[in-house]
């Protein structure tokens, strides 16, 4: 019912009016696409830019992890290297903080 009111009032416009009804409704509608373009691009934006904070956290852990696994492994082989026995003891806890302060900093970096 509403569409045949409109279609009647359309029709029974001049031609200059229909042409400014026209070019009315389709910049409408082009700013509502554009405004809703510009939303979603912000949106995309937000969930990247999250997204690369993630990955670069990720990045960071890990190459912190390979630092204190390789100190780690320096200390096991100088505890194979040497025959004496006293210093097990300080490499033990060197490498216990290496890993106790690897894991905490992994946990940090996960709760980011």
């Amino acid at each position: 019912m509403y569409t045949k009111f409109a279609k009647k009032k359309i029709e029974s416009m001049q031609l200059r009016e229909r042409i400014k009804y026209g070019y009315k409704k389709v910049i409408i509608l082009m700013i509502i696409s554009g405004l809703l373009s510009i939303i979603a691009i912000g949106m995309l934006l937000t969930s990247v830019i999250n997204y690369v904070g993630i990955i670069n956290a990720s990045d960071i852990a890990v190459k912190m992890c390979r630092v204190d696994v390789n100190s780690a492994a320096r200390n096991v082989r100088e505890m194979a290297l040497k025959d004496d026995t006293s210093s097990y003891t300080s490499y033990e806890q060197t490498i216990a903080n290496a890993i106790i302060i690897t894991m905490l900093s992994l946990l940090f970096t996960l709760q980011k």
